[in-house]
C-alpha cells in the first residue's frame, strides 16, 4: 500500500526581535574617556559624566538626564541633576565639568574621606532603562593630605570645638594664647576635631576677652604637616 505524501507546509520561523539599544553611563575625563578603577582623583578637581544611548542619536542634548549623588557614611549629602550634550560621536553624550573640592571650597561637590559619588542615567523616554556608575573617594583620600583651614565653635558651657578642614588629617594640635602672646593652653588629639574646656593649662578659669589660637594639622607621612595662621577667639562666660 503506497504511503501518502504530506502537503503540510513547514511554518517559517519568526524574525528575531530588533536589538535593544545599548545604554551606559560612566564618570569620565573631559574627553569622555571613562575613569578606570574604583576611585576618583580629587586632585583633578573636575569630573565629567559620559552617557551612551543609541535611542537618542542626533538629539543634541538630554536635559537633566543624570542624577549625581554624594553619599557620606550611608546618608545622602547632596543630589544634583546634570544635563548631557551630544558629542561628535552620535549617541554619545558628555556633561559639563562637575567640580570637586574640600569643605568650604565652593565646589559643586565638597568631598570628605569615605564619600561615594554615584551617577545614574534614566532614559527620559523609557524609565525602565537605567544605568549607573559609582566611585569611591576614600581610597585616594586616605593617602592624600591637605589642610585648608580651621573653625572654632563655642558651645554651651564655655567649651570650644576646633575642627580642621581638609583631608588625610590624623592629628590636630591647637595652642591658645592671651593677647600678650602668652600660651595659656595646648591640646592635641589623633583626629581632625579637638575640644577645649575653656580653662588654662593649670585648670584656672580664663577671664573674658579676646584670645589667639594657632592650629597644626598632621597627616600619615612625616612631611604631612601644616601650621595654620593665627586666628582670634572671643571668650565670654
Amino acid at each position: 500500500m503506497a504511503s501518502k505524501s504530506s502537503d503540510q507546509e513547514i511554518p517559517c520561523p519568526e524574525p528575531p526581535p530588533p536589538p535593544v539599544p545599548t545604554t551606559t553611563v560612566k564618570f569620565s575625563d573631559a574627553s569622555g574617556k571613562p575613569l578606570t578603577g574604583p576611585t576618583i582623583d580629587l586632585a583633578a578637581s573636575k569630573v565629567y559624566v559620559s552617557v551612551m544611548d543609541d535611542n537618542h542619536k542626533g538629539s543634541g542634548n538630554i536635559d537633566n538626564a543624570v542624577t549625581v549623588t554624594l553619599t557620606r557614611n550611608g546618608s545622602v549629602v547632596k543630589t544634583t541633576k546634570v544635563s548631557v550634550t551630544e558629542t561628535a560621536t552620535k549617541g554619545t553624550f558628555l556633561s559639563d565639568a562637575i567640580t570637586l573640592g574640600l569643605a568650604d571650597s565652593g565646589a559643586m561637590f565638597e568631598i570628605a574621606a569615605s564619600d561615594i559619588l554615584k551617577a545614574e542615567y534614566v532614559d527620559p523616554d523609557d524609565s525602565s532603562r537605567i544605568n549607573s556608575d559609582t566611585k569611591k573617594v576614600w581610597a585616594l583620600l586616605a593617602s592624600a593630605f591637605d589642610c585648608a583651614g580651621v573653625q572654632a565653635n563655642i558651645n554651651s558651657g564655655g567649651k570650644t570645638t576646633f575642627k580642621v578642614l581638609g583631608i588625610g588629617i590624623v592629628n590636630t594640635q591647637v595652642m591658645v594664647y592671651d593677647i600678650t602672646g602668652k600660651q595659656v593652653w595646648r591640646g592635641s588629639k589623633a583626629s581632625d576635631t579637638l575640644e577645649w574646656n575653656g580653662m588654662s593649662a593649670n585648670g584656672a578659669r580664663l577671664a573674658n576677652g579676646v584670645y589667639l589660637y594657632v592650629a597644626i594639622c598632621k597627616g600619615e607621612k612625616q612631611s604631612d604637616i601644616k601650621t595654620l595662621g593665627v586666628k582670634k577667639l572671643g571668650i565670654l562666660k
